[in-house]
């Protein structure tokens, strides 16, 4: 044991002296990016995938093979490849023990080997069923009817988390400290609904039952059990520090990160490159080089500030008819690509090179749009405002392409993309001052066009 943790030690020292770059790619990007698809792709020569940030996601993550779908919302789609690669679910997550059941219970019925393969941290916190309706009460009350997407139980599991108030695998698995800790937290929860929400006696129910959850989370715990590990972060730094390829997965979009977003029209978590080292548990320097995700026009299902927008209907309808493919029965808003965000993006994270997406959606676009400048009034701006009420003041300058009209689903190769396909990607280089790595030409695994090899996998 002494000359394990002698090596160890030595190991890591040389690491540090020697500036080796580990052998780790972190992914980020915007929420309905496809950050999955890339993901997979990257994780081929990667042994652990590791998520360390957000929860249940809205669309989830998707990826085919063939004729196969696979779309998970916490489980990494890499558990999908038939070889071992091992995927954690880190400290920085709010799991819901109910989608995760779930979602082992699905890949299982697909023939898809999770055990020995799937690894949950003992210090993720849980969603509960109060949560859930703790979000439901507060989109009611300040923001108007409900968002299905803000009723997760995300955002009141995190504000716990924050309040010392929360909940975490690692209670979960102990019976007679849950029990504790439950009946705890039930109290309090049952409080706040009576006392913070004015709810019409027709529509009131009953305060939430211990027994009932109890059974209920105790089933889940039984469940999970095999899956929950001791000190995972560390375990996940050892492997980082041997010379383990690991993929590091973003969660939401880095433009939803809590503090740095477009507040409030953020998520619960901390979604840049810095947020998911802590979410994962490791130091900066354990990352070798960092992919942002950025799709060839953008989606926004909220309220928030879109600067590049589209107006036009015709162009909305074909877009919402590739997007659709992916995304069915999804509401959204469309927008031309926003160079500006992207290149604060990349400032703000680190980013070493972009993946552009969905780029086949835009087959059958006569003009495309690239925004390149912010102005306000006379004044130009290299991010959004703070102030969300400056945001909608944005004039958003534009530079059009013509499109190329013709389908690229089946290309291979970035020298058979049409010319003006090729034009488009390489002034998203030029007005980003970022290469990029790869191209996303469909849906499907191996829809992928490589550009450069400069990965550390």
């Amino acid at each position: 044991m002494k000359k394990k943790i002698l090596s160890l030690i030595l190991l890591n020292a040389l690491i540090n002296l020697c500036a080796i770059v580990p052998r780790t790619v972190l992914v980020i990007g915007d929420e309905d990016a496809g950050k999955g698809k890339v993901t997979y792709t990257v994780g081929a020569g990667a042994r652990i995938i590791a998520c360390g940030q957000g929860e249940k996601r809205e669309k989830g993550h998707k990826v085919c093979k063939g004729v196969e779908e696979y779309n998970l919302n916490l489980i990494p789609v890499g558990i999908v490849r038939n070889r071992d690669i091992e995927c954690y679910l880190m400290a920085g997550m709010e799991i819901d023990p109910s989608v995760l059941v779930s979602e082992i219970n699905y890949l299982k019925k697909k023939g898809k080997n999770v055990e020995g393969r799937l690894f949950i941290s003992s210090k993720a916190h849980v969603v509960m069923p109060y949560h859930k309706k703790l979000d439901a009460l507060m989109a009611e009350k300040y923001k108007g009817s409900p968002d299905a997407g803000a009723c997760k139980g995300t955002g009141a599991a995190a504000a716990d988390k924050r309040l010392k108030m929360g909940i975490r695998i690692a209670d979960l698995m102990d019976s007679d400290h849950f029990k504790v800790v439950l009946q705890e937290q039930l109290t309090y929860a049952n409080e706040k609904i009576k006392k913070l929400f004015t709810i019409p006696k027709d529509k009131r129910e009953k305060p939430f039952d211990f027994k009932e959850i109890y059974d209920l989370y105790s089933e889940y715990a039984r469940r999970l059990k095999p899956f929950v590990k001791e000190n995972l972060e560390y375990d996940l730094n050892k492997k980082i520090v041997q010379g383990v390829a690991v993929v590091f997965e973003g969660a939401q979009g880095v433009n939803l990160d809590v503090s740095l977003g477009s507040y409030p029209y953020v998520s619960s978590s901390s979604t840049t490159a810095s947020g998911v080292c802590t979410g994962l548990g490791i130091g900066p320097s354990r990352i070798g080089w960092t992919v942002l995700v950025v799709p060839a026009y953008v989606t926004c299902h909220s309220a928030g500030p879109l600067p590049t927008e589209i107006k036009d209907e015709s162009i909305v309808k074909l877009l919402q008819a590739a997007h659709s493919k992916s995304c069915p029965n999804y509401s959204q808003r469309y927008g031309w690509i926003d160079l500006v965000q992207v290149r604060h993006t990349v400032m703000i994270n680190g980013v070493d090179s972009l993946v552009i997406t969905k780029l086949d959606d835009l087959d059958d676009m006569d003009e495309i749009k690239l925004c390149y400048d912010y102005l306000i009034g006379t004044k130009h701006y290299d991010a959004m405002p703070t102030l969300i009420s400056e945001a909608k003041k944005i004039k958003p300058h534009f530079i059009t392409m013509p499109g190329w009209k013709t389908s690229i689903k089946n290309i291979t190769k970035f020298s058979d993309l049409p010319e003006n396909a090729r034009a488009f990607i390489k002034k998203i280089e030029i007005l980003t001052g970022t290469p990029i790595s790869y191209i996303s030409v469909g849906p499907d695994r191996k829809q992928m066009i490589m550009l450069n090899d400069l990965l550390p996998l």
